[in-house]
């Protein structure tokens, strides 16, 4: 959607560098936009930045009139997402949804914790309060979804570009790459996602894309991840139910359907 009207980073959609980079130095990030074109805005997706109070400070330091998007997604989805992508990658070996829980209840309001990610009203109440509301837009995945060329509108409007020639691509909003199976050896998973880190610290994702295909032999081959439990469901969304209140209030909108059980999600059993 933003491919020529905004100068994205080379060779990876997340850098990750105000998050676990940090220490690779300016000079690592600025390489990712040097070809960053004429007078276009710059900017990146990330997934590590939302909940890292670090990173967050590190941002607000380096780029203080810079503007925030923070797409939010139904917060029990966007946590079984996560705990997914732990199974795929070897993060939690073959931990259930419920182990890895509690392996992480000493941290879990540190950044990258399951819990932790999806407590939307404080984190969202931190990024205003650093860059200024009118700095912040924040979207609903659910009409990503629902309504992609909408959503689109919003993002154009907010960064003040061009609107595109035509509607958003058709793959807009669908969900793909879906890390729905688990690694047959976590530990050959932990290894495989070692060297690709290593590989994109050292800027070679030609070579990274080149062993895509061995990282996923790596990721795959445990059989597919079973569906949440409806009660697990259930103690999740009361769980999450007083952050969903505190982000209704923030935002002013209603976001009840997050409170109740939504259509079956492919999730991992909590047992």
């Amino acid at each position: 959607m933003m491919r020529g009207r905004v100068s994205l980073p080379q060779g990876t959609k997340d850098t990750a560098f105000f998050s676990a980079r940090y220490g690779l130095g300016l000079d690592w990030y600025a390489w990712h936009f040097r070809r960053a074109a004429g007078k276009l805005a710059v900017g990146e997706f990330s997934a590590t930045y939302f909940d890292h109070g670090q990173a967050r400070r590190r941002i607000a330091e380096l780029l203080p009139h810079c503007k925030i998007i923070c797409t939010l997604r139904d917060p029990v989805e966007r946590l079984y997402s996560h705990y997914r992508q732990l199974r795929h990658e070897g993060w939690v070996g073959r931990r259930t949804l419920r182990q890895a829980l509690d392996s992480q209840r000493h941290w879990c309001d540190q950044p990258g914790s399951l819990v932790g990610a999806s407590r939307y009203a404080r984190h969202l109440q931190a990024w205003r309060e650093l860059f200024g509301r009118s700095r912040v837009l924040v979207l609903i995945y659910d009409e990503l979804v629902a309504e992609p060329w909408s959503w689109c509108r919003q993002v154009e409007d907010f960064l003040e570009i061009d609107a595109g020639a035509g509607r958003p691509a058709r793959e807009l909003g669908r969900r793909v790459n879906r890390m729905d199976r688990a690694p047959r050896s976590p530990h050959l998973a932990r290894r495989a996602r070692r060297l690709r880190q290593a590989l994109e610290a050292r800027h070679l994702y030609r070579a990274t894309a080149l062993l895509s295909p061995l990282f996923e032999l790596c990721f795959r081959g445990g059989g597919s991840l079973p569906a949440l439990d409806p009660a697990d469901e259930a103690e999740l969304r009361a769980f999450f139910a007083p952050e969903v209140e505190g982000l209704e209030r923030l935002l002013d909108r209603d976001l009840s359907r997050w409170k109740t059980a939504r259509a079956p999600l492919h999730q991992v059993s909590m047992r």
